[in-house]
Order: structure tokens, then C-alpha cells, then sequence
């Protein structure tokens, strides 16, 4: 069998090598029964015209086939079967009874359950005993009621082995295959052992040898390592897809060709920025460029759900129930007025002028009453959105009037909400994405499952808990923060997985990060409403270093199983925290020598000159140019060594990874949009003729700006940061409006400074005449700091130089031209901020002292190790890693 075709055939191969084929194959998720089942499809479809489907499931869906033909099976025989309850039904059921603590405490009794605790009352403390209580409490609630959770359901089935064995024989299975299971509980245990007494085949895995031994990689930090993977992924996919057997591979085949995974122990929780790093290297780089005219956009996929209200279109929802029945900030009514997808989009168009018009009123939170009072007030009766809004408005007060101050049961508010979510249009008439698509049906999946069962569970419970309004959405909000959802993959070429989700997929390379021995195997971490005693002596997960060391080293075995090639990376350092390989690596594989990274992997990120800076560097002779010179004198005010490695060692930290637009971003477009607009204005009276003229250069320079950056600039942010935009550039065009008379003469004005034998290549932000004199801005985020000990603020002294060199003034002249020196900062939180320093008469010839000063040392190659701020700076410096204070102050500390 070929190298290239293993991973999508291997299975089809074992398959057809056993002697007797399994009736069925159970595996421990849906993931691994999918991507079977599609290998299956697909192997076939190379020899057959029609073929029949793998029988493959996961074992939870296995189990509920089963248990949906015993409930027949009763039925048949006239007796009645328990209800069983789904996972939100018993965690209400345990909130009857443990409160706050109701899903630990859920979770406490499955582990006991399952494991087969006894909790002997001498082995438990005060916790202990509480939990033993609630479970007995929680078994007499089900007995009470006729209601059975899965494991009850599991222990039925096995207590009825006759009519198991009639639903197994009326499905023609007389024998299994179990595939994928790193471990099984005794209950599985139990239940397997009662379906070899009834005579069906069970096979517990496959025979598979561990491949060959894998590859080391060792890389500086956590950093290096994932950007590593990332090229790994990109290189190691094109290098497999360039041998002959996939010669014929289809462009748009995006379940075909080779098949390989980076493995991520942490991935749910670092999914943002391991998304951002994957996406920089695989799409940015160009490398699937042959192929983006004909495959999807993204040539890999990131298998990390999210929380079901994270994603935008149910947040939305959410604002809107909040809109209806509560209130909402101003913040999330930007929010509500920027989406398509309610109200035929209709909120869009009145958007600027009612936000206009609540920050002209300063309030904090609007009411369905007050937007529905602003439409009548501002809108004409004519227009398309006040006639698609005011039928929703009105309909949507009615329904408020009605229920906003009743307390009522949770399927009562569930039929209420539906009434409000026709009313409002959701989710729009525009065909659905993909992955909004998939999310409308698993939202719908989730409605019907709170709905069904009304005659249980909840109707027992419903009419001793009635609900306000807050609690009602608060449930829903809780449940979907808590229900995981992830759209269905585009492609399966290049998968981004956690450590469970790639076990026993078939791959043809895997290359699993952070196998540090401080991350791998996790630390242990028993049950604390469980005897520790019993969880040690069961062997129960997470409950001692023993277990997870088996379980770490039963992982690694699956995925040397699974793969014919297996790469292992761990970072060097942590934090600057020395890391050491995993001891769980060795005891599996024995001694790997760890691979040098290769060179190019690096490109990307930065190329350095190593060279030793110790107190002081050489003199510089002569005229010098320097490069980045404002932020470079910056650094040399706040520390000489850091001004050093800016100035002379040329050393540039690379940004991290985005996983969210930027300060810096917000900064640069106001920057744009204010240099745009001035550049067609210059003065106010013609400010205040085209102020129409802000929003649409606000949208270019937004639209512009999201082409770099798609995966933050979603639509929905794309408007949100529109009009907060806009809202900032309004707050400075009204304060300049207050200003006397002005004349705008240049904005982002390239210079060559010569100053003190250095050259300095600068852009002015702007500089006005005011009458017969000048006025310097500089655009800021916020005011920077000022100090009369070092130049920390360097830019206006700058400007004020750059100045007098382009109108020929001397240094007296030049100090006598500037009415003043200003930073401009306008931010949502503080209005605007103009901080002139021109009001101290001394700041020009301070500034210019501290400029001549900063500019010596840098001469003088002065690099001596002296926060300006001690640790203050030190603490938000990004260039620790090559610097020594820390060393030094440990060394103070023991030497005195």
C-alpha cells in the first residue's frame, strides 16, 4: 500500500484483512465515526458503483438506538418505561437539590456511579457526606417520578439481556468492533461482558503495531513552536501531495489527498490565537495560492468549538430578547442596528442618526419604547425602514406589555420567546453562511429538546418554579455558554486538533506540540466530593499522578498506532522558565535525539545579529542616519539598553500573533481618516460645510483596513467599529470647531531632519497656522507621558525642528513661532484631550536639552542597564529576554 493513500485507506485495508468483517463499529465520538464512515465511502466508490454504508456510531448514539427498541420492546409487552432525562433536565434536577453546587455535584455522582464508589460514610469528610446525601436524595427524586439518567439506562439494558439480544438479532449484529477507546470504564466493561454472554463478537480495538519512532523537535518558546507547526503543516501537506499516488488529486476535492493533523494539548483555550497563527502562515503566506481559485478559502480547518452564545448570530438574539423584554447599552443597540439578520436589515439605515442621537443624550441604556419614540420622531412615514421597523416596534411592545413583568414557567417563556423571534424577523431573509446554517440547526436541535418531555421533568417541576424574565434568558444564556458548537469542517487536508479529538484518527503525519514535562501528563486532581481513598483504590481519571501518567502514556501509544509518521515538539522555555521533555516520551518511545529547527522556519518571525551589548557600545563617527528614530529615542530615554538594542542593535520584536483588533489598529485608522478629511477641508468653515463628507471615507478606510485582517473584521465588528470611528472623529471635528481660526498646512508630512549630525526620516501628523503662528499636532491614543529627567515624549521637539529646517528658522525663531505644541487624543471613555505643552514657556528649550542629551548617549554608544522607572518599566519592557536586570538584582540581593 502506498505511503500517500494510507491514512484515507488504512481502515478500508483492516477492515478487509479480518476474517469476519463486524456487523458494527462503535467508536468513542462522532468525529472518528465520521471521518470512518467517509474513508469507508470513499475507498469503495474506487471499485464499486453502489456500496453499502459503514455501520459506524458513536457509543452514546449506539446506546440510544438500543434503548429506543427497548422502549418499543416494553411497549409491546404493555409496560410502561422510565423517562430518560437529557443532561439539562438533570442538571435542573440537581439544582433542586444542591443548588450553585448542582453540576459538580452531578458530576461527582456519574464518577461514582460509573467507577462503582460505596463512599463508606467513615472514609468522607463534611463534603463528602453532603454529596452522599444529595446523590441519595437525587436517586429517590428519579424513583419518585419515573425518571432514569444514562447510566441508569446502560444498567436496565443489562438487566434485560433477552430482549437486548432481540434488538441486537432484529439489526442482524452478531458481532462489534470497539474502536478508538484509550480506556474503558467498568460500566462499559460490564455492559461488553454481558454482550459476549449472549454471543456477540466483541472486538476491543485492532491489532496495530507501534510505527516507527517519531521525530523530536525542540523549539526556544511556546511562540516558536506553534508558528513551527503552523510551516510544519503548510510544507509537510504540499511535500505529500507532490508524490505520484496523488498525482490526480482534484483541486476542489477538499476530502481527498493526504491527511495530517497538528495536535494542540490546550487548543480550547488558546483557539484565538493558535487560529491567528494558522491563518497568518497558511493564507497570508500564498502557498495555496494554485488552489484558492477552485477550494474553499481556507485550506485547513481549526476543530475547537465554541460556546453556542459566542457565536454572533445567537448573541444577537440574545440583545434582541434583551431589547424586547429589558433593556439594553449602547453598545450592544450598535450592535443590534448593525446586523442583517433581523428586521430585513432595516436597522442599519437608521443606525447613525439614532446613535448620533443617544450620544448627544449621554444615556447609558435604551428601551424599546425610547427607539421606537425616536423612529416616529425622526423618520418619515414614507420611508422603507420605518415601515418594515414600526409593524416590529409596535408587535414587540404589545408582546413586552404583556410578559416583561410576569413570572412565569419555563416552557410559558419558551412559547413567548418563539412569538418574539417571528416578530423580529430573526435570523433575516438572506441566505444563510454555512456555519450559520449549521448553528440555526443546532439552535433549533436545542429548542426542541427544552420543549419535548413536557409531561416530565419540567412540568413536575414548572409549577413551584416560576420565572421572572431575567431568570428565564439567564437559563438560556447559561445553557448556551455551556453547549459547545462547531460547524461542520470544509476540509479535512490540514486539521488543527486537541489531544482527544486526533486520538486514533486515521493520519498520515501528526505533529502534537507541548509535550513539556510541566504540561504532559496533567497534573492530578480527584473529585473533592468524592473519598480520596475510593478514587485511588478505583483508579478513577484525574485522581492520582499514577493514572495520568497510564492515561498520558495510553494516549501517545493510540497515536503512534494511528499514523504511519508522528512528529513530538516541546518549547524550550515557558515564561523564561526552563522546560525539560516529558518523561512520558521517553518511557514510550526511548531516547529521541531532539532536531535542530530548520533555518527557514524562522524567516517569518525575525533574523538577528547577535552581538554584546555591556554597559557601552563603540563611539559613532560622523554623520549617522537613524532608523525608527522617534520610538528608538523613546526607548533611550526610558532605559540606555534598551535604547541600544532599538538604536544600534537593530533588534525588532515581532508582534504577537492578533487575535483582536488593536489599539494601535483603532489608532492608525484615525490617523487615516483625519488626514483624508483635513487634506480636502483645511480650514473649519469648510469642516463645516462637508461633515456629510466623514462617513463615507470612515467606511473606506475601514473597508480597506478588513481586507488585511478578514478573520477580526467580521461584518458585524466591520460596523461596530464604523461607528465608533465615526463617533471619535465627530468628538474631534466638534472641539476643533471651538478652536480660533486655523488654516491646515500639511498632514502626514514626510521630513529629512539633520539635527545634531544624525539624520531622521519623520512624518508629521499635522501642523496648522493660527494667524502668524503655528500650531503642532501629534494624533495619540492617549497623552503620553512627560519627564524634565529624560526625553520620553520625543515627538513634539521633533516636529518643532522639523518646522524650522522647512521654513528656514533658527532655533529662537523657531520656539517663537509655535503658539503651541499639542497631543491630540480623543478616546470613548475621556472625550478629547488637547494637551498643550506650549503652555510651559520652558518646554521647547527642556525638550531640546533632553533631544541633544538622548542623541550623545546614543553617540557615545551609552547602553548602561538604568531604568528610568525601575521595575515599572522593566515589567513592560518586551525585550527581557536579552536583558540581564534581573540577574543583576538577584545578585544585589545576595551580595548586599
Amino acid at each position: 500500500m502506498s505511503q500517500g493513500r494510507q491514512a484515507r485507506s488504512w481502515f478500508h485495508s483492516q477492515l478487509h484483512q479480518m476474517a469476519q468483517q463486524p456487523d458494527q463499529i462503535i467508536t468513542p465520538n462522532q468525529r472518528l465515526a465520521l471521518f470512518l464512515s467517509r474513508d469507508w465511502a470513499q475507498q469503495e466508490s474506487l471499485v464499486h458503483d453502489v456500496w453499502a454504508p459503514l455501520a459506524v456510531c458513536p457509543w452514546g448514539t449506539w446506546l440510544s438506538s438500543l434503548w429506543q427498541g427497548f422502549t418499543l420492546e416494553k411497549a409491546l409487552l404493555g409496560e410502561s418505561t422510565p423517562v430518560l432525562l437529557t443532561h439539562d433536565e438533570q442538571v435542573q434536577l440537581w439544582q433542586s437539590l444542591a443548588a450553585e453546587h448542582a453540576e459538580a455535584a452531578l458530576e461527582a455522582d456519574q464518577l461514582a456511579r460509573i467507577w462503582g464508589l460505596v463512599q463508606e460514610p467513615s472514609g468522607c469528610n463534611d463534603h463528602q457526606l453532603q454529596q452522599k446525601k444529595w446523590q441519595e436524595a437525587y436517586a429517590a427524586l428519579k424513583q419518585k417520578h419515573q425518571y432514569i439518567d444514562q447510566i441508569d439506562m446502560l444498567k436496565m439494558l443489562m438487566q434485560a439481556p433477552d430482549i437486548t439480544q432481540r434488538l441486537l438479532q432484529h439489526k442482524n449484529i452478531s458481532s462489534l468492533l470497539f474502536y478508538g477507546f484509550i480506556e474503558y470504564t467498568p460500566l462499559q466493561e460490564a455492559f461488553i461482558a454481558v454482550l459476549k454472554e449472549l454471543n456477540i463478537k466483541c472486538i476491543l480495538g485492532l491489532d496495530q503495531q507501534l510505527q516507527a519512532k517519531p521525530v523530536l523537535h525542540e523549539w526556544t518558546d511556546v511562540d516558536a513552536e506553534l508558528y513551527g507547526a503552523a510551516q510544519w503543516a503548510r510544507r509537510r501537506w504540499f511535500e505529500l501531495a507532490a508524490q505520484p499516488e496523488w498525482s490526480d488529486l482534484k483541486q476542489d476535492d477538499l476530502f481527498n489527498g493526504p491527511r495530517i493533523a497538528v495536535v494542540i494539548p490546550d487548543l480550547a483555550q488558546h483557539q484565538e490565537v493558535v487560529r491567528s497563527v494558522f491563518y497568518e502562515v497558511l493564507q497570508w503566506q500564498g502557498d495555496f495560492e494554485a488552489y484558492e481559485s477552485e477550494i474553499a478559502s481556507s485550506p485547513w480547518t481549526l476543530s475547537a468549538g465554541q460556546p453556542m452564545a459566542d457565536y454572533p448570530l445567537l448573541s444577537l438574539l440574545l440583545h434582541l430578547l434583551d431589547l424586547t423584554f429589558f433593556k439594553v447599552a449602547q453598545v450592544d443597540l450598535e450592535y443590534i442596528l448593525s446586523s442583517e439578520h433581523w428586521a430585513e436589515n432595516a436597522g442599519a439605515v437608521i443606525a447613525p442618526a439614532l446613535l448620533s442621537s443617544m450620544r448627544q443624550q449621554g444615556r447609558l441604556d435604551w428601551q424599546l419604547q425610547d427607539v421606537r419614540t425616536w423612529l416616529l420622531d425622526n423618520l418619515s412615514a414614507d420611508a422603507p425602514a420605518f415601515q418594515v421597523l414600526l409593524p416590529v416596534f409596535d408587535q414587540l411592545l404589545k408582546l413586552r406589555q404583556a410578559f416583561a413583568f410576569q413570572q412565569l414557567s419555563w416552557h410559558e417563556w419558551l412559547d413567548i420567546f418563539l412569538d418574539t423571534i417571528d416578530v423580529l424577523l430573526w435570523p433575516g431573509k438572506e441566505e444563510l453562511n454555512s456555519e450559520n446554517f449549521q448553528l440555526i440547526q443546532r439552535w433549533h436541535s436545542w429548542w426542541l429538546a427544552q420543549e419535548e418531555d413536557e409531561i416530565s421533568l419540567n412540568s413536575a417541576l414548572e409549577q413551584s418554579q416560576k420565572l421572572t424574565y431575567l431568570q428565564a434568558i439567564g437559563r438560556i444564556r447559561k445553557s448556551w455558554r455551556e453547549t459547545m458548537f462547531q460547524p461542520e469542517a470544509s476540509t479535512d487536508r490540514i486539521l488543527v486538533l486537541g489531544l482527544l479529538e486526533a486520538a486514533a484518527l486515521p493520519l498520515d503525519d501528526v505533529y502534537i506540540t507541548g509535550l513539556s514535562a510541566s504540561q504532559w501528563p496533567a497534573n492530578s486532581q480527584p473529585n473533592p466530593f468524592l473519598p480520596y481513598e475510593e478514587q485511588r483504590k478505583h483508579q478513577v481519571p484525574r485522581s492520582t499522578p499514577v493514572r495520568e501518567i497510564w492515561y498520558g502514556e495510553a494516549l501517545l501509544k493510540l497515536y503512534a498506532k494511528s499514523t504511519s509518521s508522528l512528529n513530538l515538539s516541546y518549547p524550550a522555555s515557558v515564561d523564561d522558565v526552563p522546560q525539560f521533555l516529558s518523561p512520558l516520551v521517553f518511557n514510550v518511545f526511548g531516547q529521541l535525539p531532539p532536531q535542530q529547527s530548520e533555518r527557514h522556519i524562522f524567516t517569518s518571525r525575525m533574523q538577528l545579529e547577535w552581538i554584546d551589548i555591556d554597559e557601552s557600545l563603540e563611539p559613532l563617527q560622523g554623520k549617522q542616519a537613524l532608523k525608527s528614530a522617534t520610538s528608538g529615542l523613546q526607548m533611550q530615554a526610558y532605559c540606555p539598553f534598551l535604547g541600544a538594542l532599538a538604536l544600534r542593535a537593530g533588534i525588532r520584536i515581532v508582534d504577537p500573533a492578533k487575535v483582536a483588533v488593536s489599539g494601535a489598529d483603532r489608532g492608525s485608522w484615525m490617523h487615516r481618516v483625519l488626514e483624508l478629511l483635513w487634506q480636502d477641508w483645511s480650514t473649519p468653515n469648510l469642516m463645516l460645510q462637508n461633515r456629510k463628507q466623514v462617513m463615507p471615507v470612515v467606511k473606506a478606510v475601514l473597508e480597506k483596513a478588513s481586507q488585511s485582517m478578514p478573520a477580526l473584521m467580521t461584518p458585524v465588528m466591520l460596523e461596530v467599529e464604523m461607528q465608533r470611528l465615526y463617533g471619535l472623529v465627530m468628538k474631534s471635528i466638534d472641539y476643533e470647531l471651538e478652536r480660533e481660526a486655523f488654516v491646515v498646512e500639511a498632514t502626514e508630512q514626510k521630513v529629512r531632519l539633520n539635527v545634531f549630525d544624525f539624520e531622521f526620516d519623520l512624518r508629521l501628523d499635522r501642523w496648522d497656522r493660527q494667524g502668524e503662528k503655528i500650531v503642532l499636532i501629534d494624533y495619540k491614543s492617549s497623552p503620553p507621558s512627560v519627564s524634565d529627567q529624560r526625553l520620553i515624549a520625543p515627538q513634539l521637539i521633533l516636529y518643532a525642528l522639523s518646522i524650522g529646517q522647512i521654513l528656514g528658522l533658527s532655533k529662537d525663531e523657531i520656539k517663537d513661532a509655535i503658539a503651541e505644541a499639542v497631543y491630540f487624543a480623543v478616546r470613548p471613555s475621556k472625550g478629547v484631550e488637547w494637551c498643550n505643552l506650549a503652555e510651559d514657556d520652558g518646554w521647547f528649550e527642556q525638550d531640546f536639552n533632553l533631544l541633544s542629551q538622548a542623541l550623545t548617549e546614543v553617540r557615545a554608544g551609552y547602553a548602561v542597564l538604568e531604568p528610568l522607572e525601575g521595575e515599572r518599566t522593566c515589567n513592560h519592557c518586551q525585550y527581557q529576554s536579552y536583558c540581564r536586570v534581573q540577574y543583576r538584582r538577584e545578585e544585589e540581593v545576595l551580595h548586599g
